[in-house]
């Protein structure tokens, strides 16, 4: 009888936890069809309380987005560096490795100058002449996940999902880089 009672108070317990969960994240998001239940003042608190509404999990998906290819020596090809923190190169999010990338991408384009960037679509991306000179940037006590040779950052918006039949090409700019 009393592990029947144990077994019982644990459901009661998951249960409640559970029910409170999905309604602080139902009331938590600002316009749905299942938070027109809840009472407006309890919402309110909610909000209050969880003023991000969950943000701080998520980004924007229309910000601007960065792409990052490697220029091989030999051929002039460009392969893509993988920057996605969730992919199997970067274990699903338990490597790290990505995140110091992009950070260290971020503190070298800082020292890239407006100038040096150019319109482009992701298109031609392949077409582009690397006989160029790159812009030379030194690698410092920050930068150690970078390997020393020729790369090219893209910057872009993606394209919205409500356009997404009707656009294909992103429209960006790029800048030619030399990683000594």
């Amino acid at each position: 009888m009393k592990t029947i009672f144990n077994f019982f108070s644990y459901v009661v317990i998951f249960f409640s936890f559970l029910s409170i969960l999905i309604i602080v994240f139902i009331s938590s998001i600002q316009i749905n069809v299942l938070s027109n239940i809840l009472h407006p003042q309890f919402k309110y608190t909610v909000i209050t309380i969880f003023p991000e509404s969950f943000a701080f999990f998520t980004k924007d998906p229309k910000d601007e987005q960065m792409m990052l290819y490697f220029v091989k020596e030999e051929n002039d090809k460009i392969k893509k560096v993988n920057l996605k923190n969730n992919s199997a190169y970067n274990y699903f999010g338990f490597s790290r490795k990505s995140r110091r990338l992009t950070y260290e991408l971020g503190s070298l384009i800082k020292r890239v100058p407006d100038s040096l960037w150019n319109e482009i679509t992701e298109s031609e991306i392949k077409e582009l002449d690397f006989k160029g000179k790159a812009f030379l940037l030194k690698k410092d006590n920050n930068v150690k996940l970078f390997e020393k040779g020729k790369y090219i950052l893209y910057y872009f918006k993606p394209i919205q999902w409500e356009w997404n039949d009707l656009k294909e090409v992103t429209n960006g700019k790029y800048v030619y880089i030399s990683i000594e």
